[in-house]
């Protein structure tokens, strides 16, 4: 889906991760008390940063330190750990 295709299915503006690469990684949209927001597949995005040629580790510290930590308000997005297969 387009950004727009989520913005429309939400009925309301969304903050989108940059760069728009990370668009690949959204899972939904998520709902508070007073805010919608979208939610990424964690996992998704950090298979994303190996392919711009960075190890696990360094791709979850990126996240972790750019991403992860930022709170921008009631409408910044979530994040989604799926369960790992043992």
């Amino acid at each position: 889906m387009t950004r727009t295709d989520w913005t429309d299915q939400a009925g309301e503006d969304l903050l989108f991760l940059d760069p728009p690469e990370y668009d690949a990684a959204i899972v939904g949209i998520g709902h508070r008390y007073t805010s919608t927001f979208l939610i990424y597949d964690l996992g998704k995005i950090i298979w994303i940063l190996q392919g711009w040629g960075m190890t696990d580790e360094e791709a979850r510290e990126y996240f972790a330190f750019n991403t992860l930590g930022a709170w921008v308000g009631d409408t910044t997005p979530a994040f989604l750990e799926r369960e790992q297969a043992r």
